[in-house]
């Protein structure tokens, strides 16, 4: 549930432009190029406590729209289920989770500069992509122009005042 099998400096990961290695493991069962993370291990009491939810992340799912998604018959779809970004956004994410697993020290650890957890982490990135999910439906409805493409692709389309506007209107 803590280190990362392989790692990689923030240097290598700057001189390579944030292209970080698709075989690069993630986990003991997830390497970084895989449409899922799970850091679940099974057998290890500590992480068998922590739910499910907290300890993988699909990231197929956010990048197939809500409508193309299969459900078990009955659940319930809702929170970050409904949320739907671009590819694009998602492989920008997705540096950043890594980065924030593997490099950057939990700030809440009390010993030391110990690595961010998954169950830490795994929300966090969870909720940035309900909040770009917002924007992002609220752009498609305003969507123009001769291309037809969407107004916003990037995590850098998006002006902090369209950020603003989705914090205030958040539940």
């Amino acid at each position: 549930m803590t280190a990362l099998p392989g790692k990689i400096t923030l240097e290598e990961v700057l001189e390579r432009g944030f292209c970080i290695p698709p075989d690069l493991w993630v986990s003991s069962g997830s390497q970084y190029g895989a449409p899922r993370w799970d850091f679940q291990k099974p057998g290890n009491f500590r992480s068998m406590v922590v739910p499910q939810a907290r300890l993988s992340i699909d990231w197929a799912l956010y990048s197939t729209p809500v409508a193309q998604r299969k459900f078990p018959m009955g659940q319930r779809v809702v929170g970050h289920l409904c949320a739907y970004i671009p590819e694009s956004m998602v492989q920008e994410l997705k540096p950043l989770a890594y980065l924030s697993l593997a490099l950057w020290p939990d700030p809440f650890a009390t010993r030391g500069k110990k690595p961010s957890k998954p169950n830490t982490v795994i929300p966090g990135i969870r909720a940035v992509i309900r909040l770009l999910s917002e924007i992002f439906a609220r752009y498609e409805e305003l969507q123009e122009g001769p291309t037809g493409l969407p107004l916003i692709r990037s995590i850098c389309d998006v002006s902090l005042e369209d950020l603003r506007e989705a914090i205030d209107n958040s539940p």
